[in-house]
């Protein structure tokens, strides 16, 4: 693309080849950036062109001047999931690539660590937080929103594919939900139903909506 980088590239999340009913998908949690067909020779190519099915992670270079190469002596890691199939398919390799570099954290809360001694509403059975419909759909972040009205939920299609979605939130009751822009300005009221809000959604879009909603236990 014009203006992107020409030898090597930036990886948010997987990077895939695919070819002769077969496809592998690279994700480098460590080393985010990938050269592809070859090594980084400093020929800066104006076009792609025709390139192996080769990816190289790229971990360090010789490149700078020998004052610089001291400071990448030591031991280092550099960890790789690798995977693969018989045909691409961008939900599950993005599903997966979020899942590695975002894994779930677990973190205990001791009662001197809240600054109120409140009870919270969940009950000791299991239960969900939120639910999504649709595979294709990954929530980005559920977060206080920025004038304090409401939550920000936001979303990201990853499967390139239209859909319509409806997100479940079984412990609150959903009062009003907006669909707004990057900026958390309300745009458009969505429809809702008593634990869940439902919305359109394009190939690759990001959704951000806005709830206005109370504890369904009433805490």
């Amino acid at each position: 693309m014009p203006g992107a980088g020409r030898e090597w590239f930036t990886v948010q999340h997987w990077v895939s080849v695919e070819g002769r009913g077969i496809s592998a998908t690279l994700v480098p949690v460590d080393a985010p950036l990938v050269t592809l067909g070859d090594i980084a020779r400093g020929t800066w190519p104006a076009e792609f062109g025709q390139r192996k099915g080769t990816v190289f992670s790229y971990v360090m270079n010789n490149y700078t001047p020998e004052g610089y190469l001291a400071g990448q002596g030591g031991e280092f890691t550099f960890r790789h999931v690798l995977t693969s199939g018989e045909k691409f398919d961008s939900t599950a390799r993005s599903r997966l690539g979020w899942e590695v570099m975002s894994p779930l954290e677990v973190n205990e809360i001791r009662p001197n660590d809240k600054p109120v001694a409140v009870r919270g509403p969940l009950d000791a059975i299991q239960k969900s937080f939120l639910q999504v419909d649709q595979s294709n759909i990954v929530l980005l972040t559920w977060k206080l929103a920025e004038d304090e009205e409401g939550t920000i939920l936001r979303f990201i299609e990853v499967g390139g594919k239209s859909a319509t979605v409806t997100v479940t939130l079984p412990g609150i009751n959903i009062e009003r939900a907006w669909l707004c822009n990057a900026v958390e300005d309300n745009q458009r009221p969505l429809s809702t139903a008593k634990h869940s809000v439902s919305f359109a959604v394009r190939p690759f879009e990001i959704i951000t909506i806005r709830l206005s909603a109370s504890s369904a236990s009433g805490v």
